[in-house]
């Protein structure tokens, strides 16, 4: 079946992808958490493949002439050059000499990548809640067919990953006690947007239900650590790496623009429905009425996601857009494990039939969004026919 499968995908990894979900889906419960982790990685190598086919456009674009330009520096100086995080610029630097600069590689691995970390957080809750593994499955396919997520991975590489790992971090954090500091020097080294969320993560009493008491306590703490990381701008301004964290902050120009791919400003209609349908889950998760049937590690999670969403209102209101912009990527990310809480909790008879038709009705969500949305990729008839190699080749 392995062989089958590999073939298949070799030759067509959209119909490799489909047979694996279809004899997932219909396994009468002998799925393994490897047969899951195999699907995920299926599916991140098919999406890191498709994003090759992304036009060269804002960051994307920007991303691609930095990674060429590693070719005319040594490591030393790439890493000066681009002052920035070195974590991601040292990757960036590696491949670039052992692919000699091929663009179709370095995105295939840092979309799967991604992608990967983003269902290994998926799956560790689920372990961790007793979920059942076709919710899982539907969460993954959920997560792949949510096209904005896809459409972040291309167009902020470098932001996508460090939200994943980030996720990876927190989750190993709030349900097994773990404190995994190399997921989170990772997430931070690759894009220093994690840090507020990292930190936010780490405060005790946000694995817990959010007393009106825990509320004051915690906007208290924002505000403090806030006026603190402003206050002490003009030191850290000056320091390799994260010094241009702190002349974005004062730029009061940038914090309230927008990228170049950005046609419009601010949360549009669309995110305020998805706010609407996680804060609802949110809700839902909080008023169960067996409290025991709720692990208190579960909160951690639905409240960066509250917390996150609400900040996201004010910054909006704020028309501090350019940090409207950035913050509300990560909700893309982390309302996939949002999302798997909320399904644990659910339990009625057409529940499996509900998670069918979601997922098929992603199908067409996606295909409208690739098709017509504001990034152009390959016509979809390609995404179809094309072999894997060709993604590398064309």
């Amino acid at each position: 079946m392995v062989i089958l499968i590999a073939l298949i995908y070799y030759f067509s990894p959209l119909m490799g992808t489909v047979s694996l979900f279809w004899i997932l889906y219909n396994s009468r419960g002998r799925i393994t958490w490897g047969h899951i982790r195999t699907l995920g990685i299926l599916i991140s190598l098919f999406l890191g493949l498709i994003n090759t086919t992304k036009e060269l456009t804002g960051d994307f674009l920007a991303y691609k002439e930095i990674y060429e330009s590693a070719l005319d520096y040594s490591y030393i100086g790439y890493l000066i050059e681009n002052k920035k995080e070195p974590i991601y610029f040292t990757f960036s630097w590696l491949f670039s000499r052992l692919t000699h600069a091929n663009w179709a590689v370095f995105v295939t691995f840092f979309t799967t990548v991604s992608y990967a970390v983003l269902y290994e957080a998926i799956i560790v809750t689920a372990k961790n809640i007793s979920a059942s593994k076709k919710d899982v499955v539907t969460v993954i396919v959920f997560t792949a067919l949510f096209f904005q997520t896809f459409a972040m991975n291309g167009n902020m590489l470098r932001q996508s990953i460090s939200q994943s790992f980030a996720l990876l971090f927190l989750v190993f954090l709030f349900y097994e006690k773990k404190k995994k500091w190399m997921l989170a020097v990772l997430s931070v080294g690759v894009h220093s947007a994690s840090i507020p969320v990292i930190g936010m993560g780490v405060i005790p009493f946000i694995r817990e239900r959010l007393s009106p008491k825990r509320i004051l306590l915690l906007g208290v703490t924002i505000i403090v650590l806030a006026v603190l990381f402003m206050s002490l701008s003009g030191l850290f301004s000056k320091i390799i790496f994260v010094g241009y964290i702190f002349i974005r902050l004062n730029d009061t120009k940038q914090l309230t623009g927008t990228d170049s791919w950005q046609t419009d400003v601010g949360l549009n209609a669309q995110f305020y429905i998805l706010t609407v349908l996680i804060i609802v889950q949110a809700i839902y998760i909080y008023i169960k009425k067996q409290q025991d049937t709720i692990t208190k590690e579960s909160f951690g999670i639905v409240n960066v996601v509250v917390i996150l969403m609400v900040l996201l209102l004010i910054l909006n209101f704020g028309q501090a857009y350019f940090l409207c912009m950035r913050y509300q990527f990560f909700i893309y990310t982390f309302q996939s494990v949002l999302l798997l809480i909320f399904l644990n909790k659910c339990s009625f008879k057409y529940k499996a039939a509900c998670e069918g038709v979601l997922c098929i009705a992603l199908v067409p969500y996606f295909c409208y969004y690739y098709s017509f949305g504001v990034f152009k990729y390959t016509d979809i008839i390609n995404v179809i026919t094309y072999p894997s190699l060709l993604y590398f080749w064309k």
